[in-house]
């Protein structure tokens, strides 16, 4: 599943960052696309609670980075 996105709030959230960091973004939505299997528009917060709890054994900080960047893509 590809996540597709046209939101003009994103370039300025994206300008300037690194390449490494527009890639680490691209491998978590990828991620959270292939395990959420939904359209952008239908995704619900208990959407990302599920994929933030799948494993049940991330550290809280591994937690909090893909909550950030999740948000970024998903929040207006």
């Amino acid at each position: 599943m590809r996540i597709k996105y046209n939101c003009s709030h994103l370039g300025k959230k994206l300008e300037g960052l690194s390449s490494i960091t527009l890639d680490n973004y691209l491998m978590e939505l990828s991620m959270f696309a292939d395990i959420v299997k939904k359209k952008a528009e239908d995704i619900a917060t208990a959407d990302v609670r599920m994929y933030l709890n799948q494993d049940g054994i991330l550290k809280m900080s591994t937690i909090r980075k893909k909550l950030s960047v999740l948000k970024i893509f998903l929040v207006g």
